[in-house]
């Protein structure tokens, strides 16, 4: 059963909402006049609007038809990348979007048939995570051209919607995923080298995944901007952010290739 919630954003103090299937909304909410993300203790949340019943079963809001999350096993320290992957893995499930998970070597030069098969499948309205590409610590030898012709002739994905890279380290440490223009060069290659056609989103400054008693000890249980994740039934995740200053957009037309805020990104999408 699927449940609408309805918010007001404290900036322009317009109305949205979201479809959820649990009573509770899930944290990630974003208005979508001016981009302006809510803090996830549901301050906003209009209590008169919060369902009592089940509301009539509606379908999922989203613009994919399917997401596939690829962990990439080549990183310092694992445990963040796994973190990051299934937790991005089960936010889709529970908002009704099918999801995988497969596990790779961003150097393997092969992958197995079912891997491929899975890369095959998805369609310019289908997205891609590739998590724990890295710079710093977690970055181990994939250069972007590497990993753009790992992406199109090792893997075989030859359409995606939206392709994410989200680097990962544990705690509150931070990660520049534009440290040496690497989304950049990564969009470049895609789109020049490999004849794909998408656009690609990096989790830029601060992304660390923590878990919920890390927070609790850093004081950061109410901080705005974290974006949260169900790991399971049991633990919630968070993967924090700097507001505004977390994600940029590289996109392409036939002239330019350009960036913007994930508020300019967000501004009248419902996902």
């Amino acid at each position: 059963m699927y449940y609408l919630h309805d918010f007001q954003c404290p900036s322009c103090k317009g109305y949205f909402n979201e479809i959820t299937l649990s009573p509770v909304p899930s944290g990630d909410k974003w208005c979508n006049r001016c981009g302006v993300a809510c803090p996830h203790d549901e301050t906003y949340l209009l209590p008169n609007h919060v369902p009592q019943q089940p509301q009539q079963p509606l379908p999922p809001v989203s613009r994919y038809d399917r997401q596939l999350v690829v962990k990439l096993t080549n990183t310092s320290n694992y445990g963040p990348v796994d973190d990051a992957g299934t937790a991005l893995h089960n936010k889709a499930t529970r908002m009704g979007l099918p999801s995988e998970i497969i596990e790779l070597d961003g150097r393997a030069t092969t992958i197995s048939t079912e891997h491929k098969g899975k890369f095959e499948s998805l369609t310019n309205r289908s997205r891609l995570y590739i998590v724990g590409h890295g710079q710093g610590s977690t970055i181990q030898g994939v250069l972007a051209f590497n990993l753009a012709f790992a992406v199109r002739h090792q893997w075989g994905v030859t359409a995606a919607f939206r392709i994410t890279l989200v680097s990962c380290k544990a705690g509150d440490a931070q990660v520049d995923t534009t440290f040496g223009n690497f989304a950049k060069d990564f969009h470049h290659h895609l789109r020049k080298t490999c004849r794909i056609i998408t656009e690609v989103a990096a989790y830029t400054r601060s992304v660390s995944v923590a878990t919920a008693a890390f927070a609790n000890s850093k004081g950061i249980l109410k901080l705005e901007g974290r974006k949260t994740f169900y790991k399971d039934e049991d633990n919630l995740d968070w993967m924090k952010n700097d507001g505004d200053k977390v994600k940029i957009i590289w996109f392409w037309d036939d002239q330019t290739q350009s960036s913007r805020t994930r508020s300019e990104d967000r501004a009248g999408r419902k996902t």
